[in-house]
């Protein structure tokens, strides 16, 4: 699990930068996982959509406080929920080069979410969210 913050390159990508990777750096670059834990406060489901765009190293290094809103803070909140589900099955599904390790932690997130589903107010038998479990389960 790395430990040191990301650079620019790895939190978003080689430069030239889209918009959403400008969007990942503007709200990541610098923040350590503390200052992560932090602004997901009542911020969370505007920011699921920063880790469809970021980087591998990016999504291993703020692993750890995503899970920890999931159990703590968000324990409801749905939107988060699947908004991070989404982020990570597209990051899935659109890259075939995610480090193994990358795809565990998003496998982690998955099982946490699915075992909690009914929590956040999702039903296991909606259609995108058995989408979602599905691509992250099958990689």
């Amino acid at each position: 699990m790395p430990t040191r913050l990301p650079s620019k390159r790895q939190l978003a990508g080689e430069d030239p930068l889209g918009l959403d990777h400008e969007c990942v750096v503007e709200h990541f670059l610098g923040l350590t996982q503390e200052d992560a834990r932090k602004m997901f406060h009542g911020r969370m489901h505007y920011l699921t959509e920063d880790f469809m765009w970021m980087a591998p190293s990016g999504l291993a290094y703020y692993r750890p406080p995503v899970l920890d809103y999931l159990k703590e803070e968000g324990k409801k909140d749905g939107d988060a929920a699947h908004g991070i589900l989404c982020s990570l099955s597209t990051q899935i599904e659109l890259s075939s080069r995610l480090p193994t390790e990358v795809v565990a932690l998003g496998k982690e997130i998955c099982a946490y979410i699915k075992q909690h589903c009914k929590r956040y107010g999702i039903s296991p038998d909606e259609e995108l969210f058995k989408k979602y479990v599905s691509i992250i389960e099958k990689a």
